[in-house]
């Protein structure tokens, strides 16, 4: 349970208004586990999405993914090597 900006009074997670004052209850940000992709970043959504093309073992997918969010974080190191570890699977199976 939440309590009241105004007032203080408890107010229940429905409530769209406190039952003791009668001001509107602002909603609580979403935690993350409830997050939609529409209010994640982009580049968090690509991320996941090259996470996902390589567990599936497409590689080559999942480095276009991840080359798009080195676009706007290129200091990145860990998602650097994630790329080059895609891009030499995907060498690998070409050869």
């Amino acid at each position: 349970m939440s309590t009241c900006a105004s007032c203080k009074a408890e107010i229940a997670a429905d409530d769209r208004y406190c039952p003791q004052c009668g001001k509107r209850v602002v909603a609580q940000a979403p935690d993350s586990a409830n997050m939609t992709q529409g209010a994640m970043n982009l580049s968090d959504v690509r991320f996941k999405l090259g996470m996902v093309y390589f567990k599936k073992g497409e590689y080559a997918r999942a480095v276009e993914a991840w080359e798009k969010v080195l676009e706007k974080n290129p200091d990145n190191v860990d998602l650097k090597r994630l790329v080059q570890d895609a891009r030499s699977r995907v060498e690998s199976s070409e050869a």
